[in-house]
């Protein structure tokens, strides 16, 4: 059987939920549009030959990635998916060919992707310290014009996924006010529940659920105020040509450079000897005499104090 090559497709967040688009695993630029182009477009991250498929994901999983022509009776194929564990998060992914993200881009979006998914599972790990009750933030900062979207997933005492229709945690903003959060349970998936709110001002927050007044669960996620330079520093030519014609500068592109040599006045060539001498601040007479002086000196105070 011909294997060919796939382009990789996404799976985004309910748009109900504001501006929060895609998992922080997959989110590989802050801009959604940008992300969305790097994993479905032509021009973005390259595909892969083989994956290994699998049918649908378990109940309570998320899917993050799927395949974008190969389905089977419960929809497309599943490429990667989070899920979650009494010990902690688990990871799946069915192809095996991120090295050919490399292509077009080097480096920069395959290591950003490994390194969102060890994080995201290591810090699974490290909150683990209730196994029935989990509380997570979609992404670990927002800006302060996106909504902040929290998701909990809550086992009953037979660590079954609850039924209950809400789920109370507390919020504890940076000025130190304290708000009660109801997180509404998501149709179709028992044990998940999630809130969408907006914050009215930056800085760092956290929230929590508690049993029996004790805390069992928590997160923390930072609001920052919005920058566009931030969130898109691609250049932008037509700014910096009107720029530079008003300050009768010259602005070009990389192929282009050969055009800045007659913007530089001169023409000519210019040489000058540089030289590898050291010159030691004893070497002048100068340096001498003037710890010279310092030592009479010190010597004379001393006779008239008589200190020695």
């Amino acid at each position: 059987m011909k294997i060919t090559r796939i382009e990789l497709s996404s799976i985004y967040t309910p748009r109900e939920y504001g501006a929060i688009s895609s998992h922080q695993i997959v989110r590989l630029h802050a801009d959604d549009e940008t992300n969305r182009a790097l994993w479905e477009s032509e021009g973005g991250l390259r595909g892969f030959h083989w994956y290994w498929p699998v049918a649908r994901a378990k109940p309570g999983a998320q899917v993050l990635l799927r395949h974008p022509v190969a389905e089977g009776p419960y929809g497309r194929h599943p490429l990667l998916v989070g899920g979650y564990f009494p010990a902690g998060r688990t990871l799946f992914l069915a192809i095996d060919a991120t090295w050919m993200w490399r292509y077009r881009f080097g480096d920069r979006y395959h290591e950003r992707f490994w390194r969102n998914a060890i994080r995201w599972l290591a810090l699974g790990r490290l909150k683990s310290g209730n196994r029935r009750v989990n509380l997570d933030s979609l992404r670990g900062s927002y800006a302060l014009d996106e909504r902040v979207v929290l998701e909990a997933r809550v086992l009953d005492e037979d660590f079954r996924p609850s039924d209950r229709d809400v789920q109370e945690a507390v919020l504890l903003g940076p000025d130190g006010r304290r708000e009660e959060l109801s997180l509404l349970r998501v149709d179709g998936r028992d044990g998940l529940y999630r809130v969408s709110l907006e914050v009215g001002r930056p800085g760092s927050y956290q929230a929590w659920i508690e049993v029996a007044e004790e805390r069992v669960t928590s997160a923390e996620f930072e609001v920052l105020l919005p920058s566009r330079e931030n969130a898109d520093p691609s250049p932008d030519p037509e700014t910096m040509a009107a720029v530079a014609t008003l300050t009768g500068g010259l602005s070009v592109s990389l192929g282009e450079l050969d055009r800045l040599a007659p913007a530089f006045p001169g023409g000519e060539e210019r040489r000058e000897p540089l030289s590898s001498r050291l010159e030691d601040a004893w070497d002048h007479w100068g340096t001498l005499l003037a710890v010279l002086a310092v030592l009479c000196a010190e010597w004379i105070l001393r006779k008239r104090l008589e200190l020695v």
